[in-house]
């Protein structure tokens, strides 16, 4: 019978595939793998890194742009290869209208391939930049609550930017992210972003992913800033880090790249009922940070012995050099190499004073955080858990699935408000993806926690029969619903789409998971 019903379940699969919804969220992001929950009750470890396999370049000096920043390349990287993740945040100042471009240059000799896979970007009046991730991330974010000190509409809608792939020969340049298209290389116009001028004391906010294939010498970028197509910026030298100018200090603004795409992190936590309710996760990690770093001076390198804080308790915190606040992890600090003004190599990060010989205070705004946290219910009861970011500023959160796709998607600024909140049946354990950033013009700093509460019993999407697997007698049941009516009681956790109906599109999804093993959203609701 099993058999039989297979065979016929691939044939209505074949005739409906066509329709299965796709997801318009887009991330190049992989996820991080979930961590092996520990002994019932105890502190989970808490440890952040930075992923390989790209760079990671920031342009924040000078975020206020005055008129010598007119005609220059405000930050330069060579020798470009591979995947790159650039943001940037300027303000200008100048009196009067300006571009801001990313100039791709090829000088290689040979031709190169260009593809960009995430672009966002804007001008106008506000610094956080909504509209921006909103076209990053290709998702429309909700508000939790509406009011604060940011004043967004919630009708931000992503502008649906689809992966381009673009060949440059040698000699050329186009704008990966702005710029002007009338000197870009056949008037390329990325996502829509060229020849957007920003006006006198308007906001530029950009974001782009994208990857060159090619030589691994021999290609460059340039963030540049100019008045007109007639004059672009083609200059091999850069503006570098300015500390001070006409009397301004912008040595706590940073510029430079990390050969690093985002930071990263697994934790895990194993709950049974000696837990309270309302009672906090416990944590631990451990923090390095100098006791007298300003005996190193400017751009000076740590080289004294760092002090160890071993930190235990309920909460855990992020976005801030551990030296300059040492109960701050550290780990998840991008470290910057750019050059000084005059053409100096130096390094930005927790380990080296900055321009003012102060400890960096490099805050990771707009550095992509990757997180999987795991809950495992080893009592006998359903629980509850939420997790809370009491950030400083505006932070862009995405919950994804397993397979990458999206969940959920919110501006979050209210400390008071949870960031997601999941139940666990007894013996079960889930994983949640948790992606975000914190915007630009946000004040740096966040804590973390996490209270475990009540929860009310869930079957699992799927499992319709309520053994706890989901398997081809699930199919089996829902087949037959569909087919031939038959009616049974639990048909709630067979809405996989959500539309508040049983039909055969929902069959399709789990004719797939059980047929063929495909990944599509089975949560518990």
């Amino acid at each position: 019978m099993k058999k039989a019903v297979s065979i016929l379940l691939a044939v209505i699969l074949a005739l409906f595939c066509a329709v299965l919804p796709a997801f318009a969220y887009s991330s190049p992001f992989g996820l991080t793998e979930p961590d092996d929950p520990g002994e019932a009750n105890a502190a989970a470890k808490i440890e952040y890194s930075l992923r390989r396999g790209g760079k990671f370049i920031y342009c924040n000096n000078p975020e206020a742009l005055y008129a010598f920043n007119i005609g220059q390349a405000l930050l330069i990287e060579r020798n470009v290869c591979g995947e790159v993740y650039f943001t940037s945040e300027n303000r200008n100042l100048t009196g009067k209208k300006i571009i801001l471009g990313l100039q791709l240059r090829n000088d290689s000799g040979q031709d190169i391939e260009v593809k960009v896979k995430n672009i966002g970007y804007q001008t106008g009046i506000d610094w956080v930049g909504q509209v921006e991730w909103t076209d990053f991330f290709n998702t429309k974010y909700r508000l939790e609550k509406a009011g604060g000190n940011y004043s967004f509409t919630n009708t931000y809608a992503p502008s649906n930017f689809k992966e381009v792939t673009y060949t440059v020969p040698s000699g050329k340049y186009i704008y990966v992210m702005g710029g002007s298209s009338a000197d870009s290389y056949k008037n390329i116009n990325v996502g829509n972003t060229a020849d957007k001028f920003a006006g006198d004391g308007q906001v530029v906010n950009g974001a782009v992913y994208f990857e060159v294939k090619g030589p691994k010498s021999g290609v460059s970028l340039a963030f540049v800033c100019y008045t007109s197509s007639a004059s672009p910026v083609t200059t091999d030298k850069q503006q570098g880090y300015i500390v001070e100018r006409d009397g301004r200090n912008y040595g706590r603004q940073y510029l430079g790249s990390a050969p690093y795409l985002c930071a990263q992190a697994s934790m895990a936590w194993n709950v049974n009922d000696s837990l309270p309710d309302g009672d906090k996760l416990k944590v631990e990690y451990d923090v390095e940070y100098y006791d007298d770093p300003t005996s190193y001076g400017v751009y000076g390198a740590y080289t004294g012995k760092p002090s160890v804080r071993h930190m235990s308790g309920t909460g855990w915190f992020t976005h801030i050099n551990p030296t300059n606040h040492n109960e701050y992890i550290g780990t998840d600090m991008m470290p910057f190499e750019c050059v000084t003004e005059d053409g100096t190599p130096v390094v930005i990060d927790i380990y080296h004073n900055d321009g003012t010989g102060k400890p960096a205070n490099i805050g990771n705004w707009m550095v992509v955080y990757e997180e999987t946290l795991s809950f495992y219910n080893s009592g006998t009861r359903p629980r509850t858990f939420t997790l809370f970011l009491k950030n400083n500023g505006v932070l862009a959160v995405n919950l994804r699935s397993a397979d990458g796709g999206l969940l959920d998607s919110l501006y979050h600024w209210d400390a008071s408000s949870p960031v997601f909140s999941v139940n666990v049946n007894p013996g079960k354990q889930k994983d949640v993806y948790l992606e975000y950033v914190l915007l630009a013009n946000s004040y740096g700093s966040i804590e973390h926690y996490i209270t475990a509460g009540a929860g009310v019993y869930e079957y699992e999407l799927g499992d319709l029969d309520c053994d706890g697997d989901v398997d081809s007698d699930d199919a089996i049941y829902l087949l037959r619903h569909v087919l031939f009516g038959e009616s049974y009681a639990i048909y709630a956790y067979a809405d996989f789409d959500g539309n508040g109906k049983v039909s055969s599109n929902d069959a399709i999804y789990l004719l797939r998971h059980v047929l063929f093993g495909d990944s599509y959203p089975l949560t518990e609701r």
